[in-house]
């Protein structure tokens, strides 16, 4: 019998354990996307699993699971506001509706980390760890994402400071 590949355990895990969580704390979804990250080779891909929560009179709420496929499996939980008149993206230059706008396309994205230190820190399955353990390793990850969710929701609900979200401001032209 083949075993399921670690990628397929951690979309598994996050499937049944994260994604619950995140239905919980009253987001719809997940609408799964999947991108070609064509700047390696051979050309791999990463699953985008987006989920909304409409706020009556406010902007929506919006995360994004993002979890690449690399030789060590990897996710990234990001999140943000949609603004009310939509977004304006680059190329193509067009305005996305707010009803179509997830997390990776907004402006200012709020990225829960695995460690509270300051920049781009994703939830990395350790590779030597899963050998040694098994599943375990993916459950374990998948936890700590799960548990730190609250601080994610107090950033949205408050955008205060918090230890493990990490908020970066992509810079957009104006349009002349």
């Amino acid at each position: 019998m083949r075993q399921k590949s670690l990628r397929g355990e951690l979309l598994d895990v996050l499937k049944t354990t994260l994604f619950p969580a995140l239905n919980t704390l009253g987001f719809s979804g997940p609408e799964n996307e999947r991108v070609d990250i064509d700047d390696v080779q051979p050309t791999e891909h990463a699953n985008l699993f987006h989920f909304r929560k409409r706020i009556q009179g406010s902007m929506d709420q919006v995360i994004t699971v993002d979890v690449k496929s690399f030789r060590r499996p990897t996710f990234a939980i990001i999140a943000g506001h949609v603004p009310l008149q939509g977004v304006r993206m680059l190329c193509p230059d067009e305005i996305v509706p707010p009803a179509k706008v997830t997390a990776v396309m907004l402006e200012v994205q709020a990225f829960l980390q695995s460690s509270p230190k300051t920049g781009y820190a994703p939830f990395r399955i350790p590779i030597l760890s899963h050998w040694l353990s098994g599943r375990s390793a993916v459950d374990k990850i998948v936890a700590n994402a799960g548990a730190l969710l609250p601080e994610l929701g107090r950033w949205l609900d408050t955008q205060a400071k918090t230890a493990n979200v990490w908020v970066v401001k992509f810079p957009r032209p104006k349009k002349v």
